[in-house]
C-alpha cells in the first residue's frame, strides 16, 4: 500500500507525536504521515517482496507473480534513482548499509527470477569475496541482514552461483556457528548470543541469533549444533537463574508484567504468546 504507480516505495508511516497518555493503538487521535518514497526503502521492500514471490510460488502462484511484479517495479525505480544527483538528506550510492540493502535485494530476485542480472548485480555489492568477512560485523541491522544473504546463496538458490562466494558463505556460517558455541561453553544457562555483544535488547531469551547454528546444524548434520539449538530455546522455557518463562502464557512461571501498553491502558490481561527480550546486563549502558 506504500507504493506509488512508479514503483517507488515510500519509507514508512509515523504518528505526529508519540501516544496521548491513556490512549491504546486502536483508539490512535494523532495524525498518521506517510514518508516520501527512496531508494533504501524501495531497495528493503524489493528483497522482501521477491522472497515472499519466492516462498509462494508452489502455493499461490497468483498472489506469487503479484509479489514478484511489485518486487521488479521497486527494484527497478530504485536502480534508477541511485543514478540521480543526491538530493540533501539521501543515502549517497556508496553508502555501506546502502550497498548491503541493494546486495540483499538482488540476492532475492535472483532467487525469486532466475534473470542472471540480479546475480550480476549481487556479485557487484557483495562483502562475500572475501573469504575472512564476518557474518559478525556491524550492528544488529548489519549482520542479520549478512547472515540472511549468506544462507540464501548457500543454500537456497537453484540457480548458478559463483563458486569461491558460495564456498566463502558456507565457510562464514560455520565460523559463527563455532564462535557460537565457543561462547555457550562459559555459560551456567547457555544460550546463543553474539560473541561481542552484551546480555541486552532481544540477545537473551528470544533467540534472534539462533539461525546460524540451525543453518550449520542443516549444512553438516553435526549433533553439536543441534545441541546448542535445544539448549537456546530451554533458557527462553525456564531453564535460567530466575526459573522464568519469557514467553506469556506458556509453563507454570510465564513474564507476567511486561511492557504492553494496550493491555495496561485498557486494565486487560496481557495476551498469551508473546516472547520478551529476556535478561539484561545493565552493565552495558555504564
Amino acid at each position: 500500500r506504500l507504493q506509488m504507480d512508479n514503483g517507488a516505495i515510500r519509507g514508512g508511516i509515523e504518528s505526529a507525536e508519540h501516544p496521548k497518555e491513556g490512549e491504546v493503538s486502536w483508539l490512535e487521535s494523532w495524525k498518521i504521515y506517510a514518508y516520501g518514497p527512496g531508494a533504501m526503502s524501495s531497495f528493503r521492500y524489493a528483497g522482501a517482496a521477491a522472497y515472499a514471490s519466492y516462498i509462494l510460488k508452489e502455493m499461490d502462484p497468483a498472489l506469487s507473480e503479484m509479489y514478484l511484479q511489485s518486487a521488479l517495479k521497486a527494484m527497478n525505480w530504485a536502480e534508477h534513482e541511485i543514478q540521480q544527483p543526491l538530493i540533501e538528506g539521501q543515502f549517497a550510492p556508496d553508502d555501506p548499509d546502502f550497498v548491503d540493502e541493494r546486495s540483499q535485494a538482488a540476492i532475492y530476485l535472483y532467487k525469486a527470477t532466475g534473470n542472471k542480472k540480479w546475480h550480476d548485480t549481487f556479485l557487484a555489492t557483495t562483502k562475500f569475496k572475501d573469504k575472512d568477512f564476518s557474518l559478525w560485523q556491524g550492528n544488529a541491522k548489519d549482520y542479520r541482514r549478512n547472515q540472511r544473504i549468506a544462507w540464501s546463496y548457500a543454500l537456497d538458490i537453484p540457480y548458478l552461483r559463483d563458486k569461491k562466494i558460495l564456498q566463502n558463505c558456507k565457510n562464514m556460517i560455520l565460523k559463527a556457528a563455532e564462535d557460537q558455541l565457543q561462547g555457550m561453553q562459559a555459560m551456567s544457562f547457555p544460550f546463543v548470543k553474539h560473541p561481542q555483544i552484551p546480555r541486552a535488547w532481544g540477545r537473551s531469551g528470544s533467540y534472534p541469533e539462533a539461525n546460524i547454528l540451525i543453518w550449520a546444524h542443516y549444512l553438516t548434520g553435526e549433533q553439536k549444533y543441534l545441541s546448542g539449538i535445544v539448549e537456546t530455546v530451554q533458557f527462553g522455557l525456564g531453564a535460567n537463574p530466575i526459573n522464568l518463562v519469557y514467553t506469556t502464557g506458556v509453563g507454570h512461571n510465564p513474564v507476567k508484567n511486561l511492557l504492553h501498553v494496550d493491555s495496561r491502558k485498557s486494565g486487560q490481561e496481557v495476551p498469551e504468546g508473546i516472547t520478551v527480550y529476556g535478561n539484561t546486563d545493565n552493565t552495558c549502558y555504564i
